[in-house]
């Protein structure tokens, strides 16, 4: 009974004993992969130079996406949400055109928008679209959008989740094209280090699953995902053939590696068709950025910067 008293107290002096001996056993024995079986898809500073500044057109997204297809990906996860329509779509840009007849108007007027095209293109493989949850004001989950679906195994988890006030979600359109949807925010400990990462949180006052799990999820072929929990809150969460363990709030202890370059491939290289396709056959692939001005980098207790990309990179190994 004490020590469940102090596991569900968690006073802050032994929270900080716990995250120090983490940081020493992940140096004294940092994670080594034996095999790769994550691809980073990177919108680097040379996929910028060569194809132009983001945010690119969805068309060239859809390319990308059918170039990963057919190099046989195993499944595609986006550290990237698309919330507003492209404004380079033929209907929108004929609203910034002034000398063009009623006739051009018309046709480009008639022809798909870019969204549309990049949704056929999630459609025809198993891609995840990435989202965010953020404490600004945003139209938060639509009944008729779809969502994952959650079984519980124990108390509610709700109360011992990360929560979000308001989600950051992708064009109506391609959520629903999508084989999954989850969250890539990541947070930190209280001195600015990644150790843990939530893959399940509350956002919108609804349950929702990390771009990780999600991804997971939807590889595996799962309906649902199963959390498991006690009095002290999570236990454990589960998708087909695979459990993961979580501490009480979701969230999953990160076993990091150092940067590792070897984990990305331009963007540019794929669109041209110099990658070479044995590099994503049967893989799970993230499309994030390294880009300056677009990178959103974490402090690990190996790496003071590494792309938050990378990091769910190292928890999918």
């Amino acid at each position: 009974m004490v020590l469940l008293i102090v596991r569900i107290w968690d006073p802050s002096v032994l929270e900080e004993v716990r995250l120090r001996t983490f940081d020493l056993y992940q140096n004294l024995k940092p994670r080594i992969p034996t095999a790769q079986p994550v691809v980073i898809v990177d919108i680097d500073e040379a996929s910028l130079s060569a194809l132009g500044q983001w945010p690119w057109p969805r068309t060239m997204m859809a390319d990308l996406l059918d170039r990963l297809h057919e190099m046989q990906s195993a499944a595609i996860g986006f550290d990237i949400v698309f919330p507003e329509l492209d404004r380079t779509s033929p209907k929108e840009i004929i609203k910034q055109l002034r000398a063009v007849d009623d006739e051009t108007r018309q046709r480009l007027a008639q022809l798909p928008s870019n969204d549309a095209v990049f949704a056929d293109a999630i459609k025809r493989g198993n891609v995840v679209l990435g989202q965010s949850g953020t404490h600004a004001p945003t139209t938060d989950i639509a009944e008729s959008l779809p969502v994952t679906g959650f079984a519980t195994l124990g108390p509610d988890p709700a109360p011992y989740l990360i929560a979000f006030p308001h989600l950051l979600r992708n064009v109506a359109g391609l959520e629903r094209a999508a084989a999954g949807r989850g969250l890539f925010s990541i947070g930190t400990e209280r001195d600015g280090i990644v150790r843990r990462v939530p893959i399940v949180m509350i956002s919108g006052g609804k349950i929702v699953p990390g771009l990780t799990l999600e991804l997971l999820r939807a590889v595996s072929g799962s309906q649902s995902i199963l959390i498991r929990t006690d009095e002290t809150g999570v236990r454990s969460v589960a998708v087909r053939g695979l459990e993961l363990p979580t501490d009480r709030n979701g969230r999953v202890w990160l076993y990091v590696g150092p940067h590792n370059p070897a984990r990305f491939v331009s963007a540019k290289d794929v669109l041209d068709g110099s990658a070479p396709a044995d590099r994503f056959a049967g893989k799970l692939v993230l499309i994030g950025t390294s880009a300056i001005g677009l990178l959103d980098v974490k402090t690990t207790p190996l790496d003071p910067t590494m792309p938050v990309v990378e990091v769910h990179a190292q928890l999918l190994e």
